[in-house]
């Protein structure tokens, strides 16, 4: 016999056997890192070198680039030069690139980010499956029982590690037995898990 508490999830492979004629399975996934990266718009411009402008050295070439801005109305001239070197001698030409920001998308960085998306507390009567996409549950061993405490991605677990469940942080802590007894409290603005805290959340209820 099966229970679940929260969403119905694929069983994870990995066990830890406790004291207790209790398991704990967890479903451990892991998904590519994802990271922002700038989207540059690249062109590419072309000057022919000819004349006094291009400077043969050998077997390379430089070119000299004179451009005038000259605003005749209110008198404001600007000159100045740029030099290119590597020059096609072939076709007295020179290029070079520039690139534009346009935005941003996300990259896969090549590194994984791994949790576990649930834990089921498995005895010889069922299982109990806790925890789903939007919590992050770690457990630990408790006399006849199994202590499973959520803490929620949206509002602690920010990063997919459970961080502990200080004030103000939503979690959710249950008690699994042996017996086959489940006890579910909350906790958020409260200093302790218990069974009502007004402070919860309703949306992660």
């Amino acid at each position: 016999m099966k229970k679940i508490i929260g969403m119905l999830i694929i069983l994870g492979v990995v066990g830890i056997v406790y004291a207790t004629t209790l398991v704990v399975t967890k479903d451990t996934v892991c998904e590519p890192e994802m990271v922002l990266t700038p989207v540059f718009d690249t062109q590419e411009h072309t000057l022919v070198c000819e004349g006094d402008v291009l400077n043969v050295s050998g077997s390379t070439a430089s070119c000299y680039s004179y451009q005038v801005y000259d605003n005749s109305t209110d008198g404001y001239r600007l000159e100045f030069e740029q030099q290119f070197d590597g020059v096609d001698l072939a076709s007295k030409t020179v290029s070079w690139y520039t690139y534009t920001r346009i935005g941003e998308r996300l990259v896969a960085s090549g590194n994984q980010n791994c949790y576990d998306k649930s834990l089921t507390v498995s005895s010889s009567k069922e299982d109990i499956v806790i925890g789903d996409d939007d919590w992050v549950c770690v457990s630990e061993d408790q006399a006849h029982c199994v202590l499973v405490t959520c803490q929620s991605k949206f509002d602690g677990a920010h990063f997919g590690e459970y961080t502990g469940c200080g004030s103000g942080s939503t979690c959710r802590q249950y008690t699994v037995c042996e017996d086959g007894t489940v006890t579910v409290k909350e906790k958020n603005s409260n200093p302790s898990f218990s069974d009502w805290d007004a402070s919860f959340p309703e949306v992660a209820r």
